[in-house]
């Protein structure tokens, strides 16, 4: 019979202290937020953007002359009249850089098709030279 009697008084127990859990997490909580908090979420925001926008693979169809990278630029807008080209002065040589890809994958797939008429062509990503 004492068995039985503490079995009941740690059962009782037990849901003494489930139910007193139960009315406990009622409540509200309120968040203040600190405006040099937020300013600091969006600095950061819009550092990662930068950095985003500037990460990019190229494909650069030359490096040579001015003369002939122009000429280039306006053979391949011909031939792609959908990509943007692009001519860089790095001493001493013009270079001419076409599309931006984030993808090394998409950057690859379209290689293909200018390796086809541009056979010196190669992909770079220019912010990590």
């Amino acid at each position: 019979m004492t068995n039985f009697k503490i079995k009941i008084k740690i059962i009782f127990f037990f849901i003494t202290i489930c139910n007193s859990a139960i009315y406990s997490q009622e409540g509200s909580v309120l968040i203040k937020k600190d405006s040099t908090l937020i300013k600091i979420v969006e600095l950061r925001n819009e550092v990662n953007s930068e950095i985003y926008d500037k990460n990019f693979y190229s494909i650069q169809l030359y490096y040579g002359n001015l003369d002939t990278a122009n000429k280039l630029a306006k053979d391949f807008s011909k031939d792609f009249s959908e990509w943007e080209t692009q001519i860089i002065f790095e001493t001493p040589n013009y270079k001419l850089r076409v599309g931006k890809f984030k993808k090394i994958l998409e950057a690859q797939k379209e290689l293909e098709k200018i390796k086809k008429i541009y056979t010196s062509a190669f992909i770079l990503m220019p912010n990590n030279l």
